[in-house]
């Protein structure tokens, strides 16, 4: 969520399963083709080392639709309302010019210091516009069950969760952000004042923070695991079975 310099907006999604993962994966080139931004799937050793029988449906996945441009005179880094730059593809006729640096519209690059805000209050716009986006096009967000406390985990972890819940017949709401940036937290809002459990697979409380930080959300148990195993779902179903 936090790689490199500089501020811009990127996507991260983290899928709890071998089919989401497929689906989330389509997804996100859609995202990414649409918006002209990093996207990051984050995956991990569990799922990628794991085994499972799963449906796929390749026809049901999304297809990248990028905004191509129609303009006579091409900028690669044309400041629009949305933030968005029209793309044109070679072979044409016209200059298509990329540029790391910072750059003008043309993408020349720049040390003018009016131009460098300019190109940061486009790429703000642009995170507004994705944002906007997502909240009416992309599910963000997993709810399972009904009940209280309400279990925040992500990743794999939420299979460990569920299924130690099942286990012990426990009757709870498991709730899965499934895009962690920009983190949706206008669906999990609403679990602001609920009583909080928080499971996930590392020693610093990773999604813990995210949730207090956009949230206000403070969990009465964490419950961490950060030893290269996933949770035994026997074990977790009696730390959650504390939980009252």
């Amino acid at each position: 969520m936090y790689p490199g310099q500089g501020e811009f907006p990127r996507i991260v999604a983290s899928p709890g399963a071998i089919e989401e993962a497929y689906y989330l994966t389509s997804e996100l080139l859609n995202l990414i083709w649409r918006f002209q931004t990093p996207g990051i799937l984050l995956s991990e050793k569990h799922l990628g080392e794991s085994s499972m029988s799963v449906d796929i449906k390749p026809y049901n996945t999304s297809w990248a639709k990028p905004t191509i441009s129609t303009s006579k005179n091409y900028q690669r880094y044309r400041n629009t309302e949305s933030g968005i730059s029209p793309l044109l593809f070679p072979p044409s006729d016209q200059v298509i010019n990329w540029n790391s640096y910072e750059h003008d519209e043309a993408g020349f690059t720049t040390e003018e210091a009016d131009m460098i805000a300019k190109m940061h209050v486009k790429r703000y716009a642009k995170l507004h516009s994705m944002k906007d986006y997502i909240k009416k096009n992309v599910k963000t967000v997993n709810v399972y069950g009904r009940g209280s406390p309400y279990i925040f985990t992500f990743g794999s972890t939420t299979m460990s969760v569920l299924e130690a819940l099942d286990y012990a017949g426990i009757k709870t709401t498991v709730v899965q952000p499934i895009y962690l940036q920009p983190f949706p937290e206008w669906e999990l809002r609403k679990y602001k004042n609920k009583k909080a459990v928080v499971v996930e697979q590392n020693s610093t409380g990773q999604l813990e923070q995210l949730l207090e930080q956009n949230i206000g959300i403070k969990p009465v148990l964490s419950i961490r695991q950060f030893d290269g195993r996933p949770f035994d779902p026997i074990e977790l179903s009696k730390k959650l079975g504390k939980v009252k």
